[in-house]
Parts: structure tokens; C-alpha cells; sequence
């Protein structure tokens, strides 16, 4: 069953937690108080459990893939959810069993599913002095090269240079380094469940051991000494205050939040997206105006600012091609890197494949060189309504 709820040891999610609000980590790590658990934290949770109930059942025997099992031990998990969340959830667990397949990895000797790795008080690997854990969703070693592995069950899909730069990244990678000596290379990855999209890998060798460890046990001081407060750290209220179980406990929330902008279920989710709906087109009316005055009277003077219309410099290269002959011949500036600074877009491509006419041959070539990856915008879409071919062409009353 799942380890997702053991909190014990100083861990990485205390250290995520301290990042998001010192006031958090301080009444979960060190008070252990533990309130109403949001519907959002449960969420990932659930899915997690299943995650790794499936992948334990599918390693012990040496399977693929076992359908009739992941939708009984789904069906096991589901009532913890809210019942407004189980749509959701079933179409993301729907997404899960289409794309999870164990095949790849069944032939390495260690694989690991959910399991918390450990390092004593002198920062070396111990599974009895657990001083400082990490709970590593997939692990597999493939000779000197580990491959690990988390789930996401967001639904944005982070950006490259997040995930390169990401703590959870650097620690995990810094556990299984101290743990397997025999391994050189880890490689990390996001999986993005609600998509079925996997992060491309990315390396960590072990020459960068003695810098990641210089920056972790930072890190881990800075946890220390948090909890070994006695009176509570300030709180940091911000989007965090929807995951953190201890809201009840904390004023600065009640301050910085005005009821309405409390997200605690679908409905609350729902009134505040009107009222930010609202107010985006206030604030552009807003701006209109603003404008319209400093247009016809004179900017908007402030103590230490001035807003109004500023003039800047604009500088352009139009002749491409021969700026790039003076970068590379005069400035012996790397070809790559010229190029690298000259990124074509999707849309610029498709504007010269219309303009010139490019054959389907050509488009082919073309083709060829893209990289198709995943990226993530926050926008509204229109909600198709299903047509019923059985109700045929009759007359609809819009008013019934």
C-alpha cells in the first residue's frame, strides 16, 4: 500500500513545503498538524496510489500491462476522491492505462517503484539512520546509468528550463548517486500522467555529486533550523494556500484572502474565474482610459514614478545574411551559436510553405527536422456540444 502519507524524517517534500511557506513546513514537520486535506492534494494523492499499487503488481510478475488488475485496484481507490472529482479522474486513470507499459523495463535487475531513499546524519546511504529520505516514484538501473522517474498529475506541463533547474530533480538525482556507487549517469524525467507525455531525459553525472551536495545540505540546514524554531515562522500566503492542510491555522491566509478568493471546491474554482473574467476586462477598460487621458492632458505623476507613453530605441538587422558573414568571419563567433540565436517558428515555416508553395515533398524535408514536445496555455475553449444522431433532423425549441 502507499508510503504518501508518512511524514517522519526530514525529507524533500518538507523542503518543497518551505520554498512554498515556512509556516507550513514548521506546523506539518514540526507541530505535525494535519487539517482538511484540499480536494486538489487528494487528487494527486489517489492517482499516485494507484500509480504505484499497478506498478509494483506489474513488476512482482513480470507483466506488461494487466487491465482487469488496474481497474480493480482503480475501483479500490476511487471513494477517497470527492465525488465531483471521479469524472476527472477516470478520464485521466483512462489516459494512464492507454500509455503505461512496463515492457521496457522489466529486464533490469533493480527496478523500484515508490520507494524512499535514505542517507544518515553524514549524508551516506543508510536504510536504518533515515535522517534525510526521498520517495522516488520509478527507479530502474541499466548498467552504470539509473533512470528515475515522476509522476505528474498536473495539468500544466512545466517548462524545459523549470524542469532542468527543478530541486526535486537535483535531490532525487543526489539520493540514488550516494545510494548505487556503481551508477555514473542519472537520468531524470517527468511523466505528465493527465497526458501521457514524458519530459525528454535529463542527465546528472556523478562528477557534479560534490556541487549538488554542497547545495542540498544548504537545503537541508535551512530546514533544520526552521524547524528547531519554537515560536512560528511568518506565513507566505499565495496560490500554495489551496494545498496546504494547516489554512485554519494560519491568519495571514484570512488577511490576504478575501472569502471569495478561497478556493476550497469546484464551485468556489467557478465564482472566482467569473470574477477574474470580470475583472480582465475592467482592468482593460481600465487601461483604455488611463490612456485616453495621458493622450489628451498629461502622464500620471507619482511620488517615485511617472506612467504615460515612453520613447525607446528600436535597432534591427535587415540584412540577415550578411550581419551572419560578419558574426562568424570577423567576430569568429561559432556557427552554432549564431544559429541557435536564429529560432523559426511553426508559424514562420507555414508562412514560407504558403508563400513559395512547397510541394508535399519538400514539406516532407522538412518535417523531418521538427521536434514535436508539449507546451501549455492557460486559456478558455469552447465546449462542443455531443450531437444525438438518434433525436435526427427535428425542430429544437430554444426555449424548452
Amino acid at each position: 500500500m502507499s508510503n504518501n502519507s508518512n511524514v517522519a524524517e526530514l525529507r524533500y517534500s518538507a523542503i518543497n513545503t518551505m520554498h512554498n511557506c515556512k509556516l507550513s513546513a514548521w506546523l506539518i514537520y514540526k507541530e505535525h498538524l494535519k487539517g482538511y486535506q484540499n480536494l486538489f492534494a487528494r487528487f494527486g494523492t489517489v492517482l499516485h496510489d494507484i500509480l504505484e499499487e499497478y506498478g509494483n503488481h506489474c513488476v512482482q510478475n513480470k507483466l506488461d500491462t494487466d487491465y482487469s488488475k488496474f481497474d480493480e485496484i482503480k475501483f479500490r481507490h476511487l471513494p477517497d476522491l470527492d465525488e465531483s472529482q471521479i469524472k476527472d479522474a477516470c478520464d485521466v486513470l483512462e489516459t494512464i492505462k492507454g500509455n503505461i507499459n512496463w515492457n521496457s523495463i522489466l529486464q533490469y535487475p533493480i527496478i523500484e517503484i515508490e520507494k524512499r531513499f535514505s542517507v544518515n546524519s553524514e549524508l551516506i546511504a543508510s536504510e536504518i539512520d533515515k535522517f534525510f529520505s526521498s520517495g522516488v516514484d520509478v527507479c530502474y538501473i541499466d548498467g552504470d546509468t539509473a533512470y528515475v522517474m515522476d509522476w505528474k498529475t498536473v495539468r500544466a506541463i512545466y517548462t524545459k528550463k523549470y524542469m532542468e533547474e527543478s530541486l526535486q530533480r537535483k535531490i532525487y538525482s543526489w539520493q540514488i548517486l550516494k545510494y548505487y556507487p556503481e551508477v555514473q549517469t542519472v537520468q531524470f524525467a517527468f511523466n505528465f500522467v493527465r497526458y501521457g507525455y514524458q519530459s525528454p531525459w535529463m542527465p546528472i553525472l556523478r562528477e557534479e555529486l560534490n556541487e549538488l551536495e554542497s547545495q542540498i545540505k544548504g537545503e537541508i540546514q535551512s530546514l533544520q533550523e526552521l524547524l528547531a524554531l519554537e515560536e512560528p515562522p511568518e506565513a507566505s500566503p499565495s496560490a500554495y494556500c489551496q494545498l496546504c492542510p494547516n489554512s485554519g491555522h494560519c491568519k495571514e491566509y484570512e488577511n490576504a484572502f478575501i472569502e471569495m478568493e478561497r478556493i476550497e471546491s469546484s464551485e468556489d474554482a467557478l465564482k472566482l474565474y467569473q470574477h477574474f473574467q470580470l475583472a480582465k476586462i475592467r482592468t482593460k477598460r481600465m487601461e483604455e482610459m488611463l490612456k485616453f487621458y495621458v493622450d489628451h492632458n498629461e502622464p500620471i505623476k507619482l511620488e517615485h514614478e511617472i506612467w504615460g507613453p515612453q520613447t525607446h530605441p528600436k535597432v534591427e538587422y535587415p540584412d540577415t545574411k550578411k550581419l551572419i558573414n560578419i558574426l562568424f568571419k570577423e567576430c569568429e563567433i561559432p556557427e552554432g551559436a549564431i544559429y541557435d540565436q536564429l529560432k523559426l517558428t511553426k508559424t514562420s515555416i507555414e508562412k514560407l510553405t504558403k508563400k513559395f508553395k512547397l510541394n508535399a515533398e519538400q514539406k516532407a524535408l522538412i518535417s523531418k527536422l521538427s521536434i514535436e514536445t508539449q507546451t501549455t496555455k492557460y486559456e478558455t475553449k469552447k465546449i462542443e456540444e455531443e450531437v444525438n444522431e438518434s433525436e435526427g433532423d427535428g425542430y429544437l425549441d430554444p426555449y424548452i
